[in-house]
C-alpha cells in the first residue's frame, strides 16, 4: 500500500490509509476521499494556504477520523470547499479550508462507523474507514 488505497465493497467504497503521525494519517485519508469525489487516480493538495484555519475537538482517534471526514463532507457538498489538517495537538485539529476547483464526480454521503479502525502499526498509524455513497 503506498500512502492510501481505495477499498470496494458490496454497497459503499473505503479508504485504507497510512501516515507517520496523525496529521499524515489525517491527509492521506482526506487524498482517497478527494479521489473518490473527483473520480481520479491520485489527488495532490496544491497550493495551500494556511489561512482560514478552523478547529475541530475529538475523544479518540476513531472519532478524529469520523468527524474529520463528515466534515470534509458538509464542506464540500455545501460549501465546495477543501479540507487539509495542518496539525494535530492533544484533542484539537486544526485545518485550513480552501476553495474547491476540481468537478465533483460521486457523492459522498458520510463516513460511517462501520469497521473504523485505527491503529499503530510499528512507526506509523493506519487507519481504514468505510464512506457511504
Amino acid at each position: 500500500m503506498n500512502d492510501y488505497e481505495i477499498i470496494d465493497t458490496t454497497a459503499d467504497t473505503g479508504v485504507n490509509a497510512k501516515g507517520s503521525d496523525s496529521t499524515d494519517l489525517c491527509r492521506n485519508l482526506l487524498r482517497g476521499f478527494y479521489c473518490i469525489a473527483f473520480d481520479k487516480k491520485a489527488y495532490v493538495f496544491n497550493q495551500v494556504e494556511y489561512s482560514n484555519l478552523k478547529t475541530l475537538t475529538f475523544e479518540n482517534p476513531e472519532d478524529l477520523i469520523f468527524s474529520l471526514l463528515n466534515e470534509a463532507v458538509y464542506l464540500l457538498y455545501t460549501k465546495n470547499s477543501l479540507i487539509y489538517p495542518v496539525s494535530i495537538s492533544g484533542n484539537e485539529v486544526k485545518y485550513s479550508i480552501f476553495k474547491n476547483t476540481e468537478h465533483i464526480e460521486t457523492e459522498i454521503k458520510a463516513a460511517t462507523k462501520h469497521k473504523l479502525s485505527v491503529k499503530k502499526t510499528g512507526e506509523n498509524f493506519e487507519a481504514v474507514v468505510i464512506l457511504d455513497l
